[in-house]
């Protein structure tokens, strides 16, 4: 699809990755002019996203597409490739995590008026607070996956 030697689904994997990204990026902005509305549609949707990217990465290491082995010198695999996937294994897992439980506050603990807002002040803040978490977690994922994806298919 991009031109490189990754398949089908590394190639859907990344570029899912970019687009949650890019939710959970237009849904802060949302966040921070108040349009708790459009805020909430987009960060469903970029979880909703985010579990079919799960669901993909999961299909493909069934198929055993995902069994690409780095072909590049050994010192780089040691100090760059394997530090890099064990921090974006770790990251990807957290951002998971973390987008479905702030997705979970951020329902439960508001109530829908003309808008979707927070009962009290110290819930709103919890709930900023864990979408920062979120944010820079998934931003971590998504920029050592992007490092991968270039380490495997476009580099070696």
């Amino acid at each position: 699809m991009f031109g490189t030697s990754a398949g089908v689904f590394a190639d859907v994997g990344l570029l899912l990755e970019a687009v949650i990204l890019g939710s959970f990026l237009v849904g802060a902005r949302y966040a921070r002019r108040h349009l708790s509305n459009e805020h909430y549609r987009v960060m469903t949707a970029g979880f909703a996203l985010n579990v079919v990217f799960v669901a993909s990465y999961m299909i493909r290491s069934i198929l055993r597409e995902s069994s690409a082995r780095f072909s590049g010198p050994e010192n780089i695999r040691t100090f760059v490739y394997l530090p890099t996937v064990i921090v974006h294994g770790i990251a990807s897992l957290a951002a998971f995590a973390l987008a479905g439980y702030t997705l979970y506050y951020g329902y439960s603990h508001t109530v829908q008026k003309k808008r979707r807002v927070f009962t009290e002040k110290a819930r709103r803040t919890r709930h900023r607070i864990l979408g920062l978490a979120t944010l820079s977690t998934w931003t971590l994922a998504f920029v050592t996956g992007v490092i991968v994806y270039l380490l495997l298919y476009v580099l070696y």
